[in-house]
C-alpha cells in the first residue's frame, strides 16, 4: 500500500512539473522576464520578446524599461501604434524615456 501511495505522489509531482514547464511560466520575476525578452530581442525574435516583456509588465505594471523594450520590439514588427503607446507609458513612468516620443 505504501508503494502505491509513493507511486501516485510521484506521478502527481511529475504532472505538476510538466504543466509548469509547458506553460513556460516557472516563477520568473519581472526582471527575469525582461532579461529573457532582451535575449529574444537580440536574436531578432520579436514576437517572443514581446511575450516576455508583457509577462514582466503583468508582474510589475510600473516597469518602464519593459514598456520601452516592448515598444522597440513592436517597431520591428511594424506595430507602430502599439510601440507609441508603450513609449508613452515608459516616458510617464521614467523621465529617461521622455525623449523617445520626439524621435519617432
Amino acid at each position: 500500500m505504501k508503494n502505491i501511495f509513493i507511486f501516485v505522489y510521484f506521478l502527481t509531482f511529475l504532472t505538476f512539473l510538466h504543466s509548469e514547464a509547458e506553460s513556460g511560466k516557472m516563477s520568473y520575476s519581472a526582471q527575469q522576464w525582461l532579461e529573457k525578452g532582451n535575449s529574444y530581442y537580440l536574436k531578432r525574435k520579436f514576437f517572443d520578446a514581446i511575450d516576455c516583456y508583457t509577462e514582466a509588465i503583468e508582474i510589475n505594471p510600473d516597469f518602464a524599461e519593459a514598456y520601452y523594450n516592448r515598444g522597440r520590439s513592436y517597431q520591428y514588427i511594424n506595430k507602430h501604434e502599439k510601440a507609441i503607446e508603450d513609449f508613452a507609458v515608459s516616458a510617464k513612468l521614467d523621465k529617461k524615456y521622455q525623449n523617445i516620443l520626439s524621435e519617432i
